[in-house]
């Protein structure tokens, strides 16, 4: 017989798990988690004179943290670091020196030229020169300081303003805070970056949402061969970012909604979708935050989109070829239609890389961008090795599953629901010193209330200990 082979656990957690630390985080208790604790007997339909409720001890952990995160200073600059950007900036430095040199030369030129022709007096007028010169090294002083500490590459001030200007704009502080806090919940930090109307956004990915397929051991998300994003969004916000690509009746049909039976109404559900849409990527039975999870619409009137982004492969060429002038041997990339000039001597090996394709789907049948990526964040150095847009990571160890700080916690909160939910029942069970009354001695015409009254505002109880003698000579 075969030798079984032991399944590798994915890095990222269940769904389940993570609903179940956001429902936690926001005091909703799942007792099914702890069923054995609130019904150990299994009984069915059984009412206890206590409820499971949560006390949120984890919270204040975690909120501590998210302030901390939040008053932390994010100071940082854009730095080139390859050996042609250092030549580069010393270049630079050469070139605006020289500059310098020349213009002062032609200041004094102009205006202390004609004042020493003047000076008659040889010793005067040497004095003069020299203290031009003396003027010249000081301004030389002072440009070396400022190119030794304040110079940088245009390259590096144009990165540095561009991401001045977005991490305003985009609101990145509260994004970034968001995604930290994904991280102490979930164990996931996950964002993605596109390119909307034209313009580059980013914005953090509720984990809940997202999932991956054929990741290996990688933490990180963007090492996954599919990547899928399913959720629901308002309809406003759907034709925001794709107003571009959408048609006129798409629009109609975002915007109207799709109804079913006879319900009229501002918001409309649409009919389950088919699990097999899904299968293998996302349980479309699985419950999420509202009971419509697999619809198109969800019972706010938020329309379903799912996103799906895979690794496909693009055929190209490394061209060599020749310079008609020098002779120089070059080589550069070419697409998979080109035709090679083989009598100038041009080469050209095949080889496939990969690349990223995206579709997405709202409601029902509104396919748009089904399309390869228009930004590929390619690598310098690996030719194949690209970047989704998706950028993420599972916070584990070695090859287990990611673990946040929710999870680490979690044993400690349900401990802690049990002993205030067995506190409870005890309370529910003390009932202190119960007094007993024997009707049998209570008068007759007597009611229990009318006995009761005396005994609670006189402090007496009238009793007759022969009347169930007297009934029984009757």
């Amino acid at each position: 017989s075969p030798i079984p082979t032991k399944t590798k656990e994915q890095i990222r957690e269940s769904y389940k798990n993570k609903l179940t630390n956001y429902n936690l985080a926001n005091d909703i208790l799942d007792t099914t988690d702890l069923e054995k604790v609130c019904n150990p007997m299994g009984i069915k339909q059984a009412t206890f004179p206590a409820t499971m409720q949560n006390y949120p001890i984890a919270n204040p952990k975690i909120d501590l943290l998210i302030g901390e995160e939040r008053k932390r200073r994010f100071d940082w600059h854009a730095r080139v670091v390859n050996d042609d950007a250092i030549g580069d900036k010393e270049e630079a430095k050469k070139e605006e020196i020289k500059k310098f040199v020349e213009s002062k030369i032609q200041q004094l030129q102009q205006e202390d030229l004609v004042k020493i022709e003047q000076i008659q007096d040889p010793q005067q007028k040497q004095a003069a020169q020299q203290e031009s010169q003396q003027k010249i090294q000081v301004e030389m002083q002072d440009l070396g300081k400022y190119l030794k500490y304040e110079f940088q590459d245009m390259r590096e001030r144009m990165a540095t303003h561009t991401l001045n200007y977005l991490y305003k704009t985009l609101d990145l502080k509260e994004i970034f805070s968001r995604g930290f806090e994904d991280a102490l919940i979930a164990g996931e930090e996950v964002y993605c970056t596109d390119i909307i109307a034209g313009e580059p956004t980013l914005r953090r990915v509720n984990p809940l949402n997202l999932h991956t397929v054929r990741s290996g051991e990688s933490p990180y998300i963007d090492d996954a061969d599919i990547i899928v994003e399913d959720g629901y969004f308002a309809p406003g916000m759907v034709i925001d970012d794709f107003y571009d690509v959408l048609k006129d009746e798409h629009i109609k049909e975002i915007d109207e909604g799709i109804s079913t039976g006879n319900n009229d109404g501002f918001i409309n559900i649409g009919e389950k979708e088919q699990s097999w849409v899904m299968e293998g990527l996302i349980d479309t039975d699985s419950p999420g935050h509202n009971n419509s999870y697999g619809q198109f619409w969800d019972t706010e009137g938020n329309i379903r989109v799912t996103r799906v982004l895979w690794r496909s492969q693009k055929k190209i060429g490394e061209l060599i070829y020749y310079d008609q002038t020098t002779g120089e041997k070059l080589e550069t990339i070419v697409p998979e239609d080109y035709k090679p000039k083989v009598d100038l001597g041009e080469e050209v090996k095949w080889i496939w890389i990969n690349e990223w394709w995206e579709g997405t789907r709202i409601g029902e049948d509104i396919y748009v961008k089904i399309q390869p990526r228009p930004v590929q964040f390619r690598s310098m150095n690996n030719l194949s090795k690209c970047g989704s847009g998706y950028i993420g990571l599972a916070y584990n160890i070695n090859s287990s599953k990611a673990k946040s700080l929710m999870d680490r916690m979690k044993p400690y909160q349900y401990l802690y629901n049990v002993f205030m939910y067995r506190t409870e029942l005890a309370f529910a069970k003390a009932k202190g010193k119960i007094g007993s009354l024997d009707l049998a001695q209570v008068p007759d015409k007597w009611d229990v209330d009318q006995w009761m009254y005396y005994a609670e505002i006189h402090g007496w109880a009238v009793k007759d200990s022969f009347k169930e003698a007297k009934k029984g000579a009757a």
